[in-house]
């Protein structure tokens, strides 16, 4: 999906729009699987996160256990950059961080990544407005899937805490920005 609004910037609303709906789909998908909870994943990935001060990662934890647990299936890494774009329908792939729990959570880490790679001095993202597409992507996903929004907001600070243990060059200082909302 990134070469694709690459190669054509004008259908950048309507591929945001498009990330929504396989977004919001995928969050209503019955599970065939077993899969970890997306709890104990955010819990190991706060635990691992190494930038992340002391005071921030007792937050962050006592933080992810007030928030409800669910049992949709959740991406863990939803952005253009995972989605085919195929004659016949969109693929999914990457599927690693995949696990079971809040489809909010999932949104706000597809938040998290489209607004810190927009934060960055990078050429490979400055040539997408990933602001204007992050604001389309979630205008439509709550269209879809309505509601939730202050869960959505909860969420974002520990997201961005648990992003931390993936060691991304230069989105430290951001991601501990983003943290701090849970002080």
């Amino acid at each position: 999906m990134w070469e694709y609004i690459a190669e054509y910037p004008q259908t950048l609303d309507k591929q945001a729009r498009q990330l929504a709906k396989i977004h919001a789909l995928l969050h209503e998908k019955p599970l065939v699987v077993e899969i970890p909870s997306l709890h104990e994943s955010l819990a190991f990935k706060l635990g691992d996160a190494k930038p992340l001060p002391e005071n921030l990662r007792t937050a962050a934890l006592e933080a992810l256990e007030e928030m409800p647990e669910s049992t949709a299936l959740c991406h863990g890494d939803f952005h253009p950059g995972n989605i085919l774009l195929c004659q016949s329908e969109p693929i999914i792939i990457d599927w690693i961080d995949a696990t079971i729990g809040s489809p909010l959570a999932d949104v706000a880490r597809t938040s998290i990544l489209a607004l810190g790679a927009g934060s960055l001095d990078n050429p490979r993202y400055q040539q997408f407005d990933l602001l204007r597409f992050h604001s389309v992507y979630l205008e439509r996903y709550f269209e879809l899937r309505p509601g939730g929004h202050d869960e959505y907001k909860r969420w974002l600070p520990i997201v961005a805490a648990a992003h931390l243990n993936e060691g991304v060059p230069g989105w430290d200082e951001w991601l501990l920005a983003q943290a701090n909302a849970l002080l």
